[in-house]
């Protein structure tokens, strides 16, 4: 058996070293631990279905209560620019991202597990969701600070690419991540639903339990350099967060970062639409689960149109085109929850499907420069520290949308019982999308660039200044080493020559040879000389 497990693992070895030389050579280790990350983060939506039911039938919560949960639940991801300035500043067992990446993976997996078998309270069940979802954010900004890190090494490897090119090159790197994301996604979509008529929700719990786990084994394959500080951790983290603060306080920093919190910001009508797709339309977890695995197809369909046709488009025109669509397709759901679409002799499923392709293809068009720009924003040294920042923008206006949707529920008297007005939510919600717009103008994409990559120059300068510095440092021990080697080889010799001299001096004076007086003087004046002589050395 012991001589079988021996065999079986140096086979995996070989497969994963020639794998190593032919495929991605030059970052291999850290596309695979990307690929597992955005995959796994993927697969983990097997139990999103089942949260939704969890939250609706066992908590027995009403839309707006069920919005507010999932704004409790998901407020890890608001904090990923702690994540990342702790990854980044402070390692642990003296690495930044492996040992991060091992340690929330097994936690993951044990609250996942506890979910399937222990708890059955509904705080306790709030308070391992809340753990998980920060075990999720956490895994989520060590794996994007390795897209940006592999973006920016090839940005810098080949000064001589145009603008465009760069954002080509950020794009590619995005949309691989979010693009296997979604096809872990599209591997669960259906199954979610279809899992959920036949075993309970906690077995979906404990199936789900395994996927983190993935994440555990890929993370010891991740080529990555020993950590050793020379600093204090006090000192380091306050240069790093010195650095930060320096960085985004500019205004061509900032504003960006601002523009896309208020994008993120307008409200949706999410949780409402749920309701009534359960409540009204009938709509069975199977059906929802072939939903979801739509909005997995289209998001892969548009994540491939992107990196095809729309990498080099400017950032400006393509984000304005893709939310003036966006905003009127978003529009179409009012003939659903009117009936208009009945009387136009449009079944509900069929109306469902289509609307749901195209909402879904708009809104990655809409979301992915998005994404693409934060990239291109980040400096070097503090990568999971920025791109935190920007996704923890993403992620709080995404909460704030919930908040403000759910509130809108509230105001306009939609429950799980009353959707007469939930025409006028869908249409104030994709009204309110057009309105960023009107500050887009506000943001130059060039100077934020220009910013960034003065960054790079200048920590590459810093760092190559330090090494001359330790390089110097080292020569002048060495040099000073020598001369003292040298010195003390002098004056063994010196001192040596001295003796010897003057033991035949004085052999010399002692010995009768019937000499005069004076030339006993002569000779003690002679010993001296030699002694004054050499004692200049």
């Amino acid at each position: 058996m012991k001589q079988a497990f021996s065999s079986g693992k140096n086979k995996i070895l070989q497969i994963y070293q020639k794998m190593k030389e032919n495929v991605l050579s030059d970052n291999f280790s850290s596309y695979l631990v990307l690929g597992v990350v955005a995959f796994t983060s993927g697969i983990m939506g097997l139990s999103d279905l089942a949260i939704s039911y969890l939250y609706k039938d066992d908590y027995k919560m009403s839309p707006s209560q069920v919005s507010l949960a999932q704004s409790i639940v998901t407020l890890p991801w608001i904090f990923k620019p702690i994540w990342g300035l702790t990854s980044d500043c402070i390692p642990f067992m003296q690495y930044r991202r492996k040992s991060y990446l091992i340690l929330c993976g097994l936690i993951s997996f044990v609250m996942w597990s506890l979910m399937a078998y222990q708890i059955r309270q509904k705080f306790l069940g709030f308070g391992a969701l809340f753990i998980i979802q920060f075990c999720g954010s956490f895994c989520s900004v060590i794996a994007e600070a390795i897209v940006v890190e592999i973006s920016q090494k090839r940005a810098r490897a080949n000064t001589d690419w145009t603008e465009e090119q760069q954002q080509a090159e950020a794009a590619k790197n995005v949309s691989l991540f979010f693009g296997i994301r979604s096809c872990g996604a599209l591997v669960v979509a259906y199954l979610g639903g279809h899992l959920l008529e036949i075993f309970s929700k906690y077995t979906i719990f404990a199936i789900t339990s395994c996927f983190p786990l993935m994440i555990v084994v890929s993370s010891f394959f991740l080529d990555e350099e020993k950590t050793i500080n020379n600093t204090t951790l006090v000192e380091t983290t306050k240069y790093q967060i010195r650095q930060f603060w320096v960085f985004i306080s500019k205004p061509a920093i900032y504003k960006p970062i601002l523009y896309i919190l208020a994008f993120m910001m307008m409200p949706c009508s999410g949780s409402a639409m749920f309701f009534f797709y359960t409540n009204v339309l009938g709509f069975q977890p199977e059906f929802l689960g072939q939903l979801r695995f739509i909005y997995a197809s289209g998001s892969i369909f548009a994540t491939l149109m992107y990196n095809k046709y729309l990498k080099s488009v400017p950032f400006k025109k393509q984000f304005t085109y893709s939310t003036i669509v966006s905003s009127i397709f978003g529009l179409t759901q009012i003939l659903l929850v009117t009936r208009a679409n009945q009387r136009l002799g449009i079944p509900d499923k069929v109306f469902t499907v289509s609307d749901s392709i195209m909402l879904q293809i708009v809104g990655e068009f809409n979301l992915i420069p998005i994404l693409v720009m934060a990239c291109r924003l980040c400096p070097k040294d503090i990568e999971g520290t920025m791109y935190a920042l920007l996704m923890s923008t993403l992620n709080f206006g995404g909460i704030m949308s919930e908040q403000l949707g759910g509130l809108l529920t509230y105001s306009f008297g939609i429950s799980e019982t009353n959707f007469d007005n939930l025409w006028i939510l869908v249409l104030i919600t994709n009204l309110l999308q057009l309105t960023p717009l009107i500050y887009l103008n506000k943001i130059d994409i060039n100077k934020a660039q220009e910013i960034t990559g003065s960054t790079h120059q200048q920590q590459d300068s810093q760092d190559e200044e330090k090494i001359e510095a330790k390089q110097n440092t080292s020569e002048s021990e060495q040099f000073q080493d020598d001369d003292n080697e040298v010195k003390k080889c002098v004056n063994n010799q010196v001192n040596n020559t001295v003796q010897n001299e003057e033991d035949r001096l004085c052999e010399q004076s002692d010995q009768d040879y019937g000499l005069s007086q004076s030339e006993q003087v002569q000779i003690n004046n002679q010993i001296e000389q030699y002694i004054e002589h050499y004692s200049g050395f």
